[in-house]
């Protein structure tokens, strides 16, 4: 995790449904509605970290 960011790795056969499920866990993280606020994720792929900036 940097900051507001992580960093994954996956096989490039994995990349597409790693990419869904972090971003549906990453948006369902307040699924009790604790925060009050809707969360929104952004997910980018990359052959490096610089490639998603």
């Amino acid at each position: 995790q940097v900051h507001d960011e992580l960093l994954l790795e996956a096989p490039p056969e994995e990349v597409e449904r790693a990419s869904a499920l972090l971003k549906e866990a990453m948006e369902g993280a307040d699924d009790l509605g604790a925060l009050g606020v809707k969360l929104a994720a952004e997910v980018r792929t990359g052959d490096s970290w610089l490639a998603c900036k």
